[in-house]
């Protein structure tokens, strides 16, 4: 897919820049709303040092005065790399996917994260600053996956009750997502992909307004507008 293709490209050729990105807001002051967008959209994978061959969670956690843990991670390999060095750390370097990365540590009920500990670019992340900052690769990934996996009940979508009287349709970036929240249900359900034009057409001639992705974990994202209307355009709904 020639779009899907240049629109990587432009997102790897940022990745060398990011560091100097998150100095450059550093020192401006810049909050969140500013900086998470473009980091999102930058940062494909992140650096996480590991003695495993695969990412099964963190071994490397920062620990404050106060008791709360924040797993390191890190922007570019040579950064991850300085930092084992420093601290005499034997431990190789896993690249990851920035959204899975994100993900582990909001299920493993982290208290944040730490980007590039130890260097100028670093960023702590409260646990809500890193909702906010998975929230923006959950919404690009799923614009570029051009559609989510949903729950049906016999032939029409379920549609749940998120908290009494608030009805929302559940949507998944992966089908064994969907399958596993299916099966914690007590009626029997059947999973699909959906295009977001057909899933969101639907959504608003129910009078619904929110997509939820995990509904009731640690990593849950409230889906409403005008996130909604970005991802009905998504050009990657084949």
């Amino acid at each position: 897919n020639d779009i899907l293709d240049s629109f990587c490209r432009g997102r790897k050729m940022a990745e060398v820049k990011i560091r100097k990105f998150l100095i450059k807001c550093k020192k401006a002051n810049k909050g969140p709303e500013e900086i998470f967008p473009d980091l999102a959209r930058s940062a494909l994978l992140y650096y996480v040092p590991s003695n495993d061959a695969e990412f099964k969670g963190f071994e490397h956690i920062l620990k404050t005065k106060d008791g709360k843990k924040f797993p390191l991670i890190f922007t570019d390999n040579k950064l991850a790399s300085d930092f084992c060095k420093s601290s005499e750390i034997d431990s190789n370097v896993l690249k990851v996917t920035s959204r899975i990365v994100l993900q582990e540590a909001l299920k493993l009920n982290f208290d944040g994260v730490s980007i590039n500990t130890n260097d100028e670019s670093q960023l702590m992340l409260d646990k809500q600053l890193l909702l906010l900052l998975f929230r923006e690769h959950l919404l690009i990934d799923f614009y570029m996956k051009g559609g989510a996996w949903c729950l049906y009940v016999g032939k029409q979508y379920l549609i749940y009750e998120l908290e009494e009287g608030l009805q929302v349709i559940p949507g998944f970036m992966e089908e064994n997502e969907a399958i596993k929240f299916g099966e914690s249900l007590k009626q029997q359900t059947t999973v699909n992909f959906v295009k977001w034009k057909e899933l969101l057409t639907f959504l608003v001639t129910s009078k619904l307004q929110y997509i939820v992705y995990q509904p009731l974990e640690p990593e849950m994202i409230v889906i409403k507008d005008p996130y909604l209307s970005w991802l009905y355009d998504s050009p990657f709904q084949q």
